[in-house]
């Protein structure tokens, strides 16, 4: 019987990431989600170098200190997204539509040196997926969800096989040995 429910555990685990790779990568096709790779040390305890951040599109009057954003860094016009957390909001436009946001990474002693200026919207984190888990899901992203999809549905086949039919016994194990005579 634990045979029988590890055998299930696993293969509900796969199912699992399977069902989220495609979900991810649904919303990710749909522009609903981003996935960015952390590069830097900045947000180490938080964001660490090579985890994932899961971004949602948001409108900037939702944004509040405290959260982490992600938005085009002024340092390097067009090249690069700076995900830090938000310190302080220092103007906001009487609409809410436009903010002036400081940003700071977790790690770092001081406030980035520039102002933000953010309008209509911006990339909230929406989850951070760490260590092994980045690594898989960078895998599932790519070509890597074809290969899990295919492992997923070869597992469900043969353990859909190896079940007996409705009202069938199932098989058992019979042993023919010859009676030995021991000295």
């Amino acid at each position: 019987m634990p045979l029988r429910i590890l055998r299930a555990a696993g293969v509900a685990a796969l199912v699992a990431a399977a069902l989220a790779a495609v979900l991810i990568s649904a919303t990710n096709k749909a522009g609903l989600t981003r996935v960015e790779r952390v590069t830097s040390g900045s947000m180490t305890g938080t964001a660490n170098i090579g985890d994932i951040v899961i971004l949602h599109r948001v409108p900037v009057s939702s944004v509040r200190v405290g959260q982490i954003i992600s938005t085009p860094n002024p340092l390097h016009e067009g090249r690069t997204l700076i995900t830090h957390r938000i310190k302080q909001i220092t103007k906001r436009s009487s609409d809410g539509s436009a903010l002036t946001v400081r940003m700071q990474g977790d790690d770092n002693v001081s406030a980035d040196p520039v102002a933000y200026h953010l309008s209509g919207h911006t990339q909230r984190a929406l989850a951070i997926v760490h260590g092994r888990w980045a690594a898989l899901l960078a895998f599932m992203l790519g070509w890597g969800r074809y290969l899990l999809l295919a492992l997923v549905a070869a597992v469900v086949a043969l353990w859909a096989m190896a079940r007996p039919a409705e009202g069938e016994a199932a098989p058992t194990a019979t042993l023919n040995a010859e009676p030995v005579e021991v000295c």
